[in-house]
């Protein structure tokens, strides 16, 4: 099933692959591949920013079409945050 959820997805980045535009995120138990295309919003603490700059442990909020089938976001807007930033804004401890 296909939905749009209305809060962002909060998850921790395992890896990035610049060449197929995706990000691997750990949700909980889950993993769940990230879609980025050139319309994707990125921003890294506020600035905006480009899909390699993200890296493995940044705390990402994502917002986008979900595939629960295929365990996929194709993402409009991605906020991701490094640990210092993420501590200030109430991440750790939560969503784990």
């Amino acid at each position: 099933s296909i939905f749009y959820p209305r809060k962002p997805i909060r998850a921790e980045v395992e890896s990035v692959d610049t060449t197929n535009n995706t990000v691997t995120v750990k949700k909980g138990e889950r993993t769940v591949t990230v879609n980025v295309n050139e319309d994707t919003k990125v921003k890294l603490d506020g600035e905006e920013a480009n899909l390699s700059d993200l890296e493995a442990g940044d705390k990402i909020a994502v917002k986008g079409i979900v595939n629960k089938k295929s365990e996929s976001v194709f993402a409009k807007a991605l906020n991701a945050f490094r640990d210092k930033f993420a501590k200030a804004r109430g991440w750790f401890g939560r969503n784990k």
